[in-house]
């Protein structure tokens, strides 16, 4: 299997994994469990793992709730946290669902298309290296949600490192990004939408 390959069946099992655990979630471990993950992905995956299932599905599903649902710095929409809720992120949402379409699938119905789960998800379905790079374009938030699960001390730190394991390495620019969206929080409104959300993402 080449290294794509096992990044794409990564992603597959991190977007089950990092979805809420619902009543197939016994299905979801035994996946996971047998899923061809190596080095440091299976290893981040697998202390997740030990951790879901001491807590069994209840106190897990309590937890994600808690973390996921209510605490806006945990959020799974990962373009909220570069964009916050300004005009800016309903163009990177547009261009989102435009990321479905271009790896040939249907944007998802029932929830927002920066979900991260879902994203993961496309990225094994379409096995299409481009939501890998779009997915390498969310890296600062997809980092802010991982600090946060960290002060948490959420045993899904776990996954969020993994998912790290599967990308590129955060660059200075997007470090820096990172210190201030920590700092300052997600932005407020902006003026003008001339600068592409997801910039290497471009339809046509």
């Amino acid at each position: 299997m080449s290294d794509i390959d096992r990044v794409f069946d990564a992603h597959m099992a991190l977007g089950l994994a990092l979805d809420y655990p619902g009543g197939d979630w016994e299905k979801v471990v035994e996946a996971i469990g047998e899923a061809d993950l190596v080095g440091n992905v299976r290893a981040h995956v697998d202390r997740f793992l030990e951790v879901a299932t001491a807590w069994g599905p209840q106190r897990l599903r309590e937890h994600y709730v808690r973390v996921f649902d209510n605490k806006r710095r945990c959020s799974l929409y990962v373009t909220y946290f570069d964009m916050g809720d300004t005009r800016r992120r309903g163009a990177a949402l547009t261009t989102c669902a435009d990321l479905y379409r271009a790896v040939g699938f249907a944007p998802p119905d029932h929830e927002l298309p920066d979900y991260l789960p879902l994203l993961l998800q496309l990225s094994a379905r379409s096995r299409d290296v481009l939501v890998s790079e779009v997915l390498g374009a969310m890296l600062p938030g997809i980092e802010v949600v991982r600090r946060a699960l960290e002060a948490e001390a959420s045993p899904y730190v776990h996954l969020l490192d993994a998912v790290r394991a599967t990308l590129p390495s955060l660059t200075e620019d997007q470090r820096e990004r990172v210190r201030t969206l920590i700092g300052q929080g997600p932005p407020s409104e902006l003026v003008g939408l001339s600068d592409s959300p997801l910039p290497l993402f471009a339809k046509g």
